[in-house]
């Protein structure tokens, strides 16, 4: 199923995204950048895995990244650690805007809150490696905790 769910509450949500006892683990993607969307795009292609993006809803029509996507707060740290379990979330990656910082708190703080993997993906701009092709990608660097 790749449904894409904007503007609705968790509770509404969990009615349309696959079900919380799904055998696939569900990967929260806190996004918002162009990274983010480009690793939702690379983990919606797998089989073995439920991806769903964050977008804080700042933008009135936002480009919805591949995947199932939610859009608006959680509503504070307690709230967040509540969706994470509710919907059986199994790894958090933050891969928000750098100026993101109090959703990036609040989700490494719930995540250890519940013992989840935390995942921050740090995009240094301007550093690029060459792929295979003759492009160029962004340098990601990535710091996990639990």
């Amino acid at each position: 199923m790749n449904a894409k769910l904007c503007g609705v509450t968790p509770a509404v949500e969990r009615n349309f995204v696959i079900g919380p006892n799904t055998l696939r683990p569900r990967v929260l993607i806190l996004g918002g950048t162009g990274e983010g969307a480009q690793l939702a795009a690379h983990l919606a292609e797998r089989v073995d895995l439920t991806v769903i993006s964050s977008l804080a809803g700042r933008v009135s029509e936002p480009k919805l990244p591949k995947g199932l996507v939610r859009v608006g707060g959680f509503g504070g740290l307690d709230a967040l650690a509540t969706y994470l379990g509710n919907e059986e979330i199994k790894v958090v990656i933050d891969a928000t805007h750098p100026f993101a910082a109090k959703i990036s708190r609040n989700a490494e703080a719930a995540c250890h809150r519940i013992g989840l993997p935390f995942i921050l993906c740090f995009v240094h701009r301007g550093e690029w490696s060459p792929a295979i092709d003759g492009t160029r990608s962004p340098i990601f660097r990535v710091r996990l905790s639990s």
